[in-house]
């Protein structure tokens, strides 16, 4: 799990916001950051003043990722700025791009056309070479008895992990090598080859899949 850290303090008085962070949002952190970086460099450059007036809150970041048990220091900045210019700044960098990023069902549709070879959704799907993916968003992995699975998700069935957005995001991206992440054991296979990398046509296609709610 991923964090942020802001700091704000003035003189001895100082309060600590933290943000829990998935890894995909993690990068996206990683990213605003470097953005922010750049808008100081640019006001520095242009000459707009930054400084808090006396008494106004100091913002500090801190973006760290835990792991291991430990803390490991990823990036750190002292932003001489008032607080509330961050705070606007981190909104925007992180609502902004949530909006962009989000799928969308009918371009999901042609992209699931690559799916249909080998899965089938909607009220009338049947298992093919893959299973059925209705409801696939609501049901544990490796857990459709008229289907034969692989080694993966036989031992993520037994596991009791469920399929949610987050997983199959990562799951498209790269199949085996999740799949093999997740029980932890790199011994275990997927019939599934195929490799989504486009991160925009994953979350368009698991949007499409989410219109079909249950079986």
């Amino acid at each position: 799990m991923a964090h942020i850290l802001i700091a704000c303090s003035t003189g001895t008085d100082r309060t600590i916001s933290r943000w829990s962070l998935s890894p995909h949002s993690f990068g996206r952190a990683c990213w605003v950051l470097g953005a922010l970086l750049l808008f100081f460099c640019l006001a520095a450059l242009g000459g707009i003043s930054l400084e808090p007036s006396k008494g106004q809150r100091k913002a500090e970041l801190k973006l760290y990722n835990a792991s291991f048990g430990g803390l490991t220091c990823m990036k750190y900045i002292s932003i001489n700025c008032p607080a509330t210019v961050l705070s606007g700044l981190l909104t925007l960098a992180f609502v902004a791009p949530s909006f962009a990023g989000e799928g969308d069902p009918k371009r999901g549709e042609t992209v699931f056309q690559q799916c249909s070879i080998c899965h089938q959704i909607g009220p009338m799907a049947r298992n093919g070479i893959g299973p059925n993916l209705t409801g696939v968003l609501n049901r544990k992995m490796g857990s459709l008895t008229d289907f034969s699975y692989e080694t993966g998700l036989q031992k993520a069935a037994q596991a009791g992990i469920s399929w949610d957005e987050t997983k199959v995001f990562n799951w498209l991206a790269d199949p085996q090598g999740y799949i093999r992440g997740v029980v932890h054991d790199d011994s275990v296979n997927t019939k599934m080859t195929v490799k989504v990398s486009d991160e925009q046509a994953r979350r368009d296609v698991i949007s499409y899949i989410a219109t079909f709610g249950s079986k």
